[in-house]
């Protein structure tokens, strides 16, 4: 992966001063082209299924910045049917690769994985300046260890009248400014699909509404956090230990790519050889043998 981090080192290094950074081209568009079928198949068979409990906030007036429940209705969660290919853009090479740089570690979980769609007239999407304190348990702490990465991979491309995000860098404000004057210093993140937005849930973001009434627009959701920062969640992936879905994504993939998920890494005290074996079992297609050749 080195060549991967001194490749976004700079991108690496404002989201740890700003606390975003708009990596433009992180994922080739190929392989985001790859998943269109993907797409098609994710809207064409889920549901919202209650995803993150949007409903809870309402749907309240029609105009103006709010967050009302319908703004979440394209929310697909983890695992994806189809290909595959939608799931693997989660632990792409380039993906992992800028996250292991910008947080400073190679021991990283992912503990949100979503797909979002929006579309122009759904609903008004226009939110109000925020801070996100529903992803941990404890107040933000930005340092090594200790902090999270939030973050959408543009799945299609995002301009200005496709509902792009809007942010305020930490640079451009203080702690003592007035909430009214933080709308002043707003940036617009349009960019092309391939790209990712990452942010911290110290920064202040918003979502806003189309400016075309033929738009759309789908971006993957990916937070990571590090190993062992247990007050950090928002999905819960072992749930998935009997679905199909995840076996299929978990057949080929390798240890570093597992440990995103939380599977422990071969040499981890859970590893016998009678848990390698019944895993083996659980995910026709695991190859063990990282896992073996560490026992011996």
């Amino acid at each position: 992966m080195l060549g991967v981090a001194d490749e976004f080192e700079a991108a690496a290094r404002q989201w740890r001063h700003d606390g975003w950074a708009l990596v433009e081209g992180l994922v080739p568009e190929a392989d985001i082209d790859a998943v269109r079928d993907d797409l098609a198949h994710l809207y064409g068979t889920d549901t919202f299924d209650d995803y993150n409990r949007a409903g809870f906030f309402g749907d309240g007036a029609p105009e103006g910045k709010q967050f009302r429940g319908s703004q979440f209705n394209g929310m697909r969660g983890f695992p994806f049917g189809g290909s595959g290919a939608l799931n693997d853009l989660l632990v792409h090479p380039r993906m992992r690769g800028f996250a292991d740089a910008a947080m400073q570690s190679d021991d990283l979980r992912i503990y949100q994985a979503a797909v979002w769609g929006k579309w122009a007239g759904a609903v008004n999407y226009e939110q109000p300046l925020h801070q996100d304190s529903n992803h941990s348990l404890l107040p933000p702490r930005m340092e090594p260890g200790f902090w999270h990465l939030e973050g959408f991979l543009y799945l299609s491309d995002v301009d200005e009248d496709c509902a792009p995000p809007r942010l305020v860098p930490r640079s451009s404000v203080s702690d003592d400014t007035d909430y009214e004057r933080l709308y002043d210093h707003e940036v617009v993140a349009t960019g092309k699909r391939g790209s990712f937005l990452a942010y911290r849930s110290d920064v202040w973001h918003r979502g806003t509404d189309f400016g075309r009434h033929d738009a759309s627009r789908f971006v993957m959701v990916i937070s990571f956090k590090p190993g062992g920062a247990e007050w950090f969640g928002y999905d819960a992936f072992p749930r998935f230990g009997s679905d199909a879905r995840f076996s299929k994504f978990v057949a080929g993939k390798g240890p570093d790519e597992l440990a995103l998920f939380g599977i422990p890494r071969p040499g981890h005290p859970y590893w016998n050889a009678a848990t390698i074996d019944a895993m083996a079992k659980k995910h026709l297609g695991l190859d063990m043998s990282p896992w073996s050749d560490a026992l011996r």
